[in-house]
C-alpha cells in the first residue's frame, strides 16, 4: 500500500514539473498579448472586460471527466477529479510574481478617468514648477492607482482602476479574476444580503421598476433591517395604511397615508446615487448626490487608521461591493437621514447653542462653517459656557483674538466619525494642537476628557459633536491668565502694583519675558525697596520684559537685539551651545536664562528667564564708571584710550578687576603700569572680549577639552566652572556675573588676567 502510494506521489510530481514548463511557455505568449492590447484600450474611459485585451483564454466547455483541469490565467495551477465546472476534488496553488500582477489576468476591467483643475491665481508672474505624485492601492478584485501632476497652470489628476468585471470574482492567489457569479437583479440581491425592510420600502413607493429597467444603473447604500427597526414604521404599500378611529366608524386616513408614503420615498431615494460606485470610485470626503427631492448628498469618508472602515454620513458601511446586474448595494447600519444644513444652521437653530453661536457671531468664523469644507466641530452647550468662571468668561467674550483661538480648539480641519475612534486616539485641530479622543468600555466617547452627548451631527461641510464642558487651552487664554495658571504670581502682584494690568490684558501680538516667583524672591532688598517706592521705575522695568511683536525661539539668534515696550530699548537675546563638552543648548535674554520657550497664549509669546532682566542705563564704560569698586579700571582705560572704544556699539565682555585686585599688586605697580602705555594697553586688553559671554554661557569642562576665549590682546584664556559651579577665566574666579549695559556685559573677577609670559615680562620691567 505504501510503495503504491509512493509510487502515486512520484508520478504526480513528474507531471506537475512538465505542466508548469507547459504553463511557462503560454504564459510568456499571453502577457506579451496582454500588454499590447492594454495599449488599445488606456484612451478609454468605459470598464473593459480584460479578458478581451489578454487574447486567448483555453477554456473545456465540454463537461467530460477530467483528472486535471486548468483555471484561467497563467501562474497558477490547479488539479482534481471531476467536472471542470465544479470538481469535488481540488487543490491548487500560485508562482505569481511581481512581474505577472493580478489584474494582468483574465475578466478583469479596466477604466481611466482624467480631471483637471485650473489653479486659480491673481498673479501675473508664475515661476515654472511642477510637483508629480502616485498613489496606488489594492484589494483582493480591485487595483486602483491616483497619479497627479501639478504645474504652474494647474493640476491634473488621472484615476486608472483594474477590478473584476461584473459577474467574476478571485481568490487571492488567483491570476485575473476565474471565478463566475451570476448577477441578480437589484430586489434578488438585496434579498441574499437580508435587506428586507429595505425591499418592502423599495416596494411601497413603486420603485421596483425603476431599480430592475436593464438601462438603468444605481448605487443603493442600503440600511439593515435593524437600522429600519429603530425609526418609526413606514407604509409597506398601499394597502398598508394607518386607520383612524372616529367613534364607531374606523376610516382610512387618506392625508397621512400619502404623508408617510411620500416620507418613504423621500426616505429610500436619499439612499439612492446614479450610476455604479463602486469602493475604488469612491474617494475620501467625496459627496455623492442623491435622488432625494431634498437634493442631499451622502458624505463618504475613508479611514485606514485607527481601524480601516468606511463610512456614509458617518454611518460605518458592513459591506461593500456587492453587485447587481445593474448596480452595486453598499451596507450601512444606519439609516441615512437628509443633510441640507450648514454647520453654523446647525449651531444657529440649536437653542442649546446660544453662546456658541454668539461666540462665533462675535469673532467672524461664522463664514468658515458656513461655506463648503471638510469640518469636524465640538460644540460646547450653554451650560458647558456657564461652568467657566463668569469673570473669566466676560473676559473672553470680550476678546475677540482670545474667542477665536479657543473656538478653533474646538474645530477640526478634517472629518472625524465617531465610528473609527476605538478606545484612544488623537488628531489636530484648527490650532495644531492635539486633541484626544477616546471611546470607553461603556461605548461613550470623549474629547480631551470631556464628554460628547451628541454624536455624528451631519452638516454639508462636516460633523458636529455637541460637548457639556469647553474645551480651554492656554493658546486660547489671555497671558496674564496663563501666568496665573503657571503659578507666576510674584510678577502678577508687581503688574498690579504698577497699575499695569489692564495695559497687559489689552496687548495683542507681543513677546513677554516672564521671571520666576524665585527671580524676583533673589532681587536684593534695595532694589525691591526702590522699585516698591517708584511707580514709574517699576513700570519702565516691567515694559523691559514686553517685546511689541512675536517672537519664537526659533526667531532667536545670537546677538539679536529685541525692542521693548520700555522706551524703545533693546533687549539682547544670546544663544550658546556646549559642544563639544555636552549636547546643551542655553538661550539667554539679557543674561538670564530662558528656562521654557514659546508658551502659548492667545495674546502673546511667552518666555520664562530666572532672572528679572534690569533695563540698562548706559554703555559697559558707564557701568563700571557707575560702580566705586572699578574706579581704578576706569581710570586706567582712560590713560590707554579704551574707553572711547568701549563706548562703541560693541557688544563687549568686559571682566573687570575692582581695586582691591590691583591694590593687591602694589601701588608702585600701577603706578608703573600708567608710565608704561604699551604695557598697560596689552594688560587692559586681557580683560576684554569682543562679543557676548554671559555666565550662562560658560560650561564645565572635561580633561580632554575645556571653552577658550580669545581677548583683543589675541591672547587666549580657558573659561570653566569649579566644583561650587563658580565660573572662571583663566586662573582668576568670576565673583560677580552679568551687569549688562547697552552694549555688552561686565564681569566681576578677583585676579588681574596675565598669561605667564606677560606675568614675567611684567615683573621684570617692573624690577
Amino acid at each position: 500500500m505504501n510503495m503504491a502510494k509512493s509510487t502515486f506521489l512520484i508520478f504526480l510530481a513528474i507531471l506537475v514539473i512538465e505542466l508548469i514548463v507547459v504553463e511557462g511557455a503560454f504564459a510568456g505568449k499571453h502577457r506579451q498579448r496582454g500588454r499590447q492590447g492594454q495599449r488599445k484600450v488606456m484612451v478609454s474611459d468605459l470598464a473593459i472586460p480584460r479578458r478581451h485585451q489578454l487574447g486567448l483564454q483555453r477554456e473545456m466547455k465540454h463537461k467530460q471527466p477530467s483528472f486535471f483541469h486548468r483555471p484561467f490565467g497563467p501562474g497558477r495551477f490547479s488539479f482534481g477529479y471531476g467536472y471542470n465546472e465544479n470538481p469535488f476534488f481540488d487543490v491548487s496553488f500560485s508562482w505569481m510574481d511581481s512581474n505577472n500582477p493580478w489584474y494582468e489576468g483574465p475578466n478583469v476591467c479596466f477604466s481611466r478617468t482624467e480631471d483637471k483643475e485650473d489653479l486659480k491665481s491673481e498673479d501675473q508672474i508664475k515661476t515654472h514648477h511642477m510637483f508629480q505624485s502616485q498613489i496606488c492601492d489594492g484589494s483582493d478584485t480591485a487595483y486602483k492607482c491616483t497619479s497627479s501632476v501639478v504645474t504652474s497652470e494647474g493640476k491634473k489628476t488621472v484615476t486608472e482602476i483594474y477590478e473584476c468585471c461584473p459577474g467574476f470574482s478571485r481568490k487571492p492567489i488567483d491570476h485575473g479574476c476565474p471565478i463566475a457569479k451570476k448577477l441578480q437583479d437589484f430586489i434578488s440581491t438585496a434579498r441574499e444580503l437580508n435587506l428586507n425592510e429595505l425591499i418592502r420600502a423599495i416596494e411601497a413607493i413603486d420603485l421596483v421598476p425603476t431599480l430592475t429597467e436593464a438601462n438603468n444603473s444605481f448605487t443603493i447604500f442600503g440600511p439593515t433591517d435593524e437600522a429600519f427597526q429603530k425609526i418609526k414604521s413606514l407604509p409597506l404599500s398601499e394597502n398598508e395604511v394607518p386607520l383612524q378611529d372616529m367613534g364607531n366608524m374606523v376610516i382610512v386616513s387618506e392625508q397621512a397615508t400619502n404623508a408617510l408614503l411620500q416620507d418613504t420615498r423621500n426616505l429610500v431615494l436619499g439612499h439612492l446615487a446614479i450610476g455604479t460606485l463602486t469602493s475604488t470610485r469612491l474617494k475620501n470626503n467625496q459627496l455623492i448626490e442623491t435622488a432625494s427631492p431634498f437634493k442631499s448628498k451622502i458624505r463618504v469618508n475613508l479611514y485606514d487608521s485607527p481601524q480601516h472602515i468606511m463610512t456614509t454620513d458617518c454611518k460605518r458601511v458592513i459591506t461593500v461591493d456587492n453587485m447587481a446586474l445593474n448596480g452595486v448595494i453598499h451596507v450601512v447600519e444606519e439609516i441615512l437621514q437628509p443633510v441640507t444644513d450648514s454647520l453654523m444652521d446647525k449651531i444657529s437653530r440649536n437653542p442649546d447653542l446660544s453662546y456658541l453661536k454668539t461666540a462665533v457671531g462675535r469673532t467672524g468664523l461664522g463664514q468658515m462653517l458656513r461655506e463648503d469644507g471638510d469640518l469636524t466641530v465640538f460644540a460646547p452647550t450653554d451650560s458647558a459656557f456657564k461652568k467657566i468662571d463668569p469673570i473669566l468668561l466676560n473676559k473672553l467674550l470680550s476678546n475677540p483674538t482670545c474667542l477665536t483661538k479657543i473656538l478653533k480648539n474646538h474645530v477640526l480641519l478634517s472629518v472625524v466619525c465617531s465610528a473609527v475612534i476605538q478606545e484612544q486616539t488623537r488628531t489636530k485641530n484648527a490650532l495644531d494642537n492635539y486633541i484626544n479622543l477616546t471611546r470607553d468600555d461603556d461605548d461613550k466617547l470623549y474629547v480631551n476628557g470631556v464628554q460628547a452627548i451628541s454624536k455624528d451631527n451631519m452638516a454639508t461641510n462636516g460633523v458636529l459633536y455637541i460637548i457639556d464642558d469647553v474645551l480651554l487651552v492656554d493658546d486660547a487664554l489671555n497671558a496674564l491668565i496663563v501666568a496665573e495658571k503657571s503659578g507666576f504670581t510674584k510678577l502678577l502682584d508687581l503688574i498690579d502694583t504698577a497699575s499695569l494690568k489692564k495695559t497687559v490684558e489689552n496687548l495683542e501680538n507681543v513677546t513677554i519675558f516672564v521671571p520666576t516667583n524665585e527671580a524676583i524672591e533673589a532681587l536684593d532688598e534695595a532694589t525691591l525697596s526702590d522699585l516698591a517706592n517708584n511707580l514709574e521705575k517699576l513700570q519702565a522695568v516691567l515694559k523691559y520684559h514686553i517685546v511689541p511683536s512675536e517672537v519664537t525661539c526659533q526667531g532667536f539668534y545670537d546677538n539679536i537685539q529685541l525692542d521693548t515696550l520700555d522706551g524703545g530699548k533693546k533687549l539682547r537675546i544670546n544663544e550658546y551651545s556646549s559642544f563639544p563638552f555636552q549636547n546643551k543648548w542655553i538661550p539667554t535674554a539679557q543674561c538670564a536664562k530662558i528656562l521654557k520657550t514659546n508658551v502659548k497664549s492667545c495674546n502673546a509669546i511667552i518666555h520664562v528667564v530666572d532672572k528679572v532682566l534690569i533695563p540698562p542705563s548706559g554703555n559697559v564704560v558707564d557701568v563700571l564708571a557707575k560702580d566705586s569698586r572699578f574706579s581704578t579700571l576706569v581710570d586706567l582705560l582712560k590713560k590707554a584710550d579704551l574707553a572711547d572704544t568701549l563706548q562703541e556699539d560693541g557688544p563687549f565682555t568686559v571682566f573687570a578687576p575692582t581695586n582691591t585686585v590691583f591694590k593687591d599688586l602694589g601701588i608702585d605697580a600701577v603706578l608703573e603700569l600708567q608710565g608704561n602705555k604699551d604695557l598697560l594697553l596689552k594688560l587692559l586688553k586681557n580683560h576684554i572680549v569682543q562679543g557676548t559671554i554671559c555666565c550662562s554661557g560658560i560650561f564645565r569642562g572635561n580633561w580632554l577639552t575645556s571653552q577658550k576665549i580669545r581677548t583683543l590682546s589675541g591672547e587666549m584664556y580657558h573659561l570653566s566652572r569649579g566644583h561650587s559651579d563658580q565660573p572662571t577665566i583663566g586662573h582668576a574666579k568670576v565673583t560677580e556675573c552679568d551687569n549688562t549695559g547697552t552694549n555688552g556685559i561686565v564681569h566681576v573677577i578677583n585676579k588681574v588676567l596675565m598669561n605667564d609670559q606677560d606675568d614675567d615680562m611684567f615683573w621684570d620691567w617692573l624690577i
